[in-house]
């Protein structure tokens, strides 16, 4: 699959995992290690990977045991290609291949918008445990105060 110059791929064969790396590094997700985003994606049901020529630009994956929800773990773009319609055909594609009839999602502060014009609502009882619990508060993606405290004490 193709839009324009950029071209889909739903596979993780011949992915540079230190280029996705960087990615996440530039979007900016966070430092994250190449091994471990080459065992996330490779063990993920769907996963989705966008190309500019040799250049790797996005990626998405999602988790799935095609019964109960099915979990958007992840959707990065680089940022010169962001807002281009780059992030749209990553969700899309992995949205089309999933047989669930819920999908799930945790989207860091300031994304809610991309993802209500794909369709998606907030969800008012979500809750979420975190390792790095203190870089998601300070980003505004997790409410503060004793519950934030406690989490992060799992992390240790």
């Amino acid at each position: 699959m193709s839009t324009g110059e950029i071209v889909y791929q739903e596979d993780v064969s011949g992915v540079n995992w230190k280029d996705l790396a960087e990615v996440y590094n530039r979007a900016p997700l966070g430092k994250l290690d190449p091994g471990k985003l080459r065992r996330a994606y490779s063990n993920s049901d769907v996963c989705c990977f966008a190309f500019s020529g040799e250049a790797l630009v996005g990626s998405g994956r999602t988790i799935s045991d095609d019964e109960a929800p099915a979990t958007v773990c992840e959707l990065v773009v680089a940022p010169e290609y962001q807002r281009k319609g780059v992030g749209s055909a990553i969700l899309r594609s992995i949205l089309r291949k999933l047989a669930v009839p819920r999908v799930i999602l945790a989207c860091v502060h300031g994304q809610q918008d991309f993802y209500r014009r794909e369709g998606f609502l907030s969800h008012e009882s979500v809750m979420a445990l975190y390792a790095n619990t203190q870089w998601f508060v300070d980003n505004g993606n997790l409410e503060s105060g004793e519950s934030a405290n406690i989490a992060a004490a799992y992390s240790d």
